[in-house]
């Protein structure tokens, strides 16, 4: 390597929110940190805060104890950790070396820094890696590595799917001083040559890099959606909305169990185990606050604490659940606007959200006559009745699952089959989480595909229909604008049909795959009477 070429340095960076200046705010512990004044030029200075390492004998040793004496071997660890806060301009960013970032209070550090940073250092062609939740049917968490520098689309992100966490990327034309590689997340960190001479103009950079909004343009399909994972953004999330529900004001929030539940064997659910608690058949925000003994004795330890009890029809304890995470709710709030799903907080892009609203209103209702939903009924039932309704034209075909694509992979056409005129997939489920209907959705695209391309499927399912709901020739492709793929969700909710954030996007990726393909979607409410 030529002399004059600096050695490459990984480094780690945040970027300290504005505010926060005293020591006291920036470290966990500033009294137990040594300091030093750093030259970085001639105008330039930093201030490196080093924690006193500790020599211990590392952990692995113990399991050597009983057979033999440790104390012989010469092998000790230690522990480093130091952090540089440097000054650009009015900011002040925090440099960790070893295990510094321990050091710091990470509610005193920006959200997403790194994340914008790496977005705006990167080759869009040149991606590495992202790690990313995508909101489907399992709510996947997962880091995807290419084996090469590969373009973004080669990950196949859906704006209205994936969560992308963090990135890893190659730099683009005109950056490459600055990084022969950057992965972004709260922080950047960066393998780059430099030396101390030289990091104080490139820390002036990767600020600008971080807070530059332009990747806005380039990256639509990221960026929309973002996990609440700070606590002091949690935390103050939660006063609003405690403050919200104290005020009486309960619009786009209900209560609803989280998981799938069968309803079959469900008796009742309660607040509390004790015998004199009250029974309930479903859960509601009105029936928690009579538990509490009213509205104004709300607080967020109680919905943390305070549990919703099920119980089967023979009154034995099946599943708990916290109240807090039952809860979904959404806020609109000067930062933006941010939901709760299964105790978790997320912050939705304005247009994302103005995009679903848009989609959902696009969305018509069935003609589907759905029959209300009994509280206290399961889908086979409910399936059932709906079926014979109308015996003539609907065929039931819930708990009917088809042997297709080797193996024992097993489909369910549909709950319900509609034939003669009006031709209808149905597809039924009691609301429950998001989690739930976003498998609803799935499953109706699912099988529609299956429905339209594969001949041995359609011919598998012909002879699974009762004779008067058979199709005359299921060899041939049936055609797809003759067929309504009809969703019902049965909701206890009260007013106008409104579904939780990421059930409205599962419902709009259905309904924009289906509508490709020539189907028609609708979905309804199915109210859930007594």
């Amino acid at each position: 390597m030529p002399s004059n070429v600096p050695p490459t340095e990984y480094l780690t960076i945040f970027l300290v929110k504005e505010g926060f200046t005293g020591e006291s705010q920036i470290f966990r512990r500033p009294l137990e940190l040594d300091r030093v004044r750093v030259a970085l030029g001639p105008d330039r200075a930093g201030r490196l805060y080093v924690q006193t390492s500790q020599i211990r004998e590392p952990r692995w040793l113990r399991l050597f104890r009983e057979s033999s004496d440790p104390s012989t071997l010469d092998v000790k660890v230690a522990s480093s950790a130091a952090v540089l806060l440097v000054e650009s301009g009015a900011r002040l960013l925090a440099l960790t070396f070893g295990h510094g970032r321990h050091l710091l209070k990470l509610e005193a550090m920006e959200e997403n820094f790194g994340f914008h940073a790496a977005l705006n250092f990167m080759n869009r062609d040149r991606v590495r890696a992202i790690e990313r939740k995508r909101f489907d049917a399992l709510s996947r968490h997962s880091r995807e590595n290419a084996s090469r520098e590969v373009a973004l689309r080669e990950f196949g992100l859906d704006r209205q799917q994936d969560l992308v966490r963090s990135i890893t990327g190659a730099p683009r034309q005109g950056k490459e001083e600055l990084g022969r590689r950057m992965s972004g997340r709260d922080s950047i960190t960066v393998a780059v040559p430099t030396n101390i001479h030289l990091l104080a103009d490139l820390v002036d950079q990767y600020k600008d890099l971080g807070l530059d909004q332009s990747y806005r343009e380039e990256y639509a399909e990221i960026g929309q959606l973002a996990e609440i994972d700070r606590k002091d953004q949690r935390d103050r999330l939660n006063t609003l909305l405690v403050d919200k529900l104290r005020r009486g004001d309960l619009s786009r929030t209900w209560l609803a169990i989280p998981d799938a539940v069968d309803w079959s064997d469900v008796g009742d659910f309660k607040y509390s185990h004790a015998r004199s608690a009250t029974p309930h058949v479903d859960i509601h925000l009105e029936s928690y606050f009579d538990f509490i003994g009213g509205i104004n004795e709300l607080s967020f330890e109680k919905l943390k604490r305070h549990q919703v009890h099920s119980y089967s029809l023979s009154g034995d304890p099946r599943d708990s659940w916290s109240v807090f995470k039952c809860i979904y709710a959404e806020l609109d709030t000067p930062d933006g606007t941010f939901f709760l799903d299964n105790g978790a907080w997320y912050r939705i892009d304005a247009s994302l959200v103005a995009s679903v609203h848009q989609q959902m209103s696009e969305i018509e209702s069935s003609t589907v006559q759905f029959p209300s939903y009994s509280l206290r009924e399961d889908e086979a039932d409910y399936n059932a009745r709906l079926a014979a309704t109308d015996p003539d034209h609907l065929a039931l075909m819930d708990r009917t699952l088809t042997l297709h694509g080797g193996g024992q992979s097993r489909f369910e056409f549909c709950d319900v089959f509609s034939s003669g005129n009006n031709k209808r997939l149905i597809h039924v489920k009691r609301f429950s989480g998001s989690q739930v209907l976003s498998h609803l959705f799935e499953q109706g695209v699912n099988s529609a595909k299956l429905f339209l391309f594969d001949s041995e499927f359609r011919t598998k399912v012909n002879e699974s229909l009762p004779p008067g709901h058979r199709l005359e020739a299921p060899q041939l492709r049936p055609v797809p604008e003759d067929y309504e793929v009809a969703y019902g969700i049965a909701m206890h909710t009260r007013g106008q049909f409104v579904l939780p954030f990421f059930s409205a996007m599962a419902l709009t990726r259905a309904h924009r795959d289906l509508t490709n393909l020539g189907f028609r979607v609708t979905c309804s409410k199915i109210q859930i009477g007594s």
